[in-house]
């Protein structure tokens, strides 16, 4: 073998070489770079997601916990009022509140949850999940007496030791007697549901 023949030889190695070099690149590398950068951004994706989701996870937690000690309360709170069947007793209270406060009263009209509409029965029954806990009873008042003992009256209802609330008050004057006046009260009184 001549010179010649050796010089095209590495010649021919030297072509063969970078066109081997440049279908390594072109065919395998630069395929692997670009699953390399689609890898590096789906890790960085579910990088994020795994972040959101741990994030998701401690706040579940705490919901949990915070939904836990809620139902607890309510329970607690629940076995504190009285049932539906002590509503008669609540009417006794409000007309003792009468009598203290020099109230007389026209009527107790107690309306039980039957009567309601569909919209305020379902307003009227808090739930915990999926068990109804109490019960919202309104009790209209028609009464007479002068402004000082009707304020008398509804601070009695309000800081009594059952839970009620005063809803709404209507007073009106009186013609034939300038002292005392009409007082329409709806009173809700709330009830722990009876369990059968």
């Amino acid at each position: 073998m001549t010179s010649k023949d050796r010089q095209k030889m590495y010649v021919l190695a030297g072509i063969m070489g970078i066109t081997f070099l440049y279908v390594y690149v072109v065919y395998l590398i630069q395929p692997m770079k670009v699953k390399s950068g689609q890898l590096k951004q789906q890790l960085v994706q579910a990088e994020t997601k795994l972040r959101t989701i741990q994030l998701f996870a401690g706040k579940l937690a705490a919901l949990e916990s915070e939904h836990a000690a809620l139902i607890r309360d309510v329970e607690q709170w629940s076995s504190r009022l009285a049932s539906l069947s002590e509503v008669p007793k609540v009417i006794e209270e409000l007309s003792g509140f009468a009598s203290q406060t020099g109230i007389r009263i026209q009527a107790i009209l107690p309306q039980s949850p039957q009567d309601m509409s569909i919209d305020e029965k379902i307003e009227g029954v808090a739930k915990v999940g999926k068990k109804a806990v109490y019960q919202r009873v309104p009790i209209q008042i028609d009464a007479l007496g002068g402004f000082h003992e009707v304020s008398q009256f509804i601070e009695k209802i309000e800081i009594g030791g059952r839970p009620m609330s005063v809803v709404s008050i209507r007073v009106t004057g009186l013609e034939q007697d300038t002292k005392n006046h009409r007082a329409q009260l709806l009173i809700e009184s709330y009830h722990s549901l009876e369990t059968e």
